[in-house]
């Protein structure tokens, strides 16, 4: 085996160490937040914690613990999901959940554009879009009320999906308010000055 080979090969076993290293850094988020042990190692909030132990990643370490906690909650054992990668992860949590099971052989041995298409043939019209993390900051009032909101959009909507939850709230402030509508505001408003 020339050197060339060797590097290749040590470069995939690299990433495949690497890409099913998320669900050991989603537990161990998992564990820290739900025992508050962000706070005993002198941080006030989960975040700052996460923040400063992954900085970069720390979105892989969100992600990680929402699809082990989708996939969980739809009757999965973490043993059956701690083969997979977190973009197969991922993307296994937003198939229904009386589909997943069938799909699980699949997850774990497709690269993540195979898999995509995979779940795309055998589950159609789910919508695979990726996702972004968006951030702002609101006053710590105001946490509650969205909380609030959230939770009331999942049981009106049947869903356990924050985000189909935010989607559902965000679609019915814009049918409610449409364009038309603002646009009569606008002009009230210039009127007026």
């Amino acid at each position: 085996m020339t050197r060339a080979q060797q590097l290749d090969k040590e470069a995939d076993e690299l990433a495949r160490i690497i890409g099913r290293a998320w669900i050991r850094v989603a537990k161990l988020c998992q564990e820290c937040r739900q025992q508050r042990f962000y706070k005993e190692l002198g941080y006030e909030r989960f975040g700052d914690w996460v923040e400063a132990k992954f900085g970069r990643s720390r979105s892989t370490a969100y992600a990680g613990m929402h699809a082990i906690e989708e996939l969980c909650a739809g009757g999965m054992d973490e043993t059956e999901i701690e083969s997979l990668t977190l973009a197969n992860a991922i993307v296994l949590s937003k198939v229904p959940t009386s589909r997943r099971k069938e799909l699980l052989h699949a997850a774990n041995s497709q690269t993540e554009r195979t898999f995509e298409h995979t779940v795309s043939e055998r589950v159609p019209g789910l919508l695979l879009e990726g996702n972004v993390q968006v951030f702002f900051t609101v006053p710590r009032s105001f946490v509650p009320v969205i909380e609030r909101c959230i939770e009331k959009a999942k049981r009106l909507n049947q869903t356990d999906s924050k985000t189909v939850a935010l989607e559902a709230i965000f679609a019915d402030f814009d049918l409610r308010y449409d364009d038309s509508a603002l646009t009569a505001l606008e002009s009230a408003c210039e009127v007026q000055r």
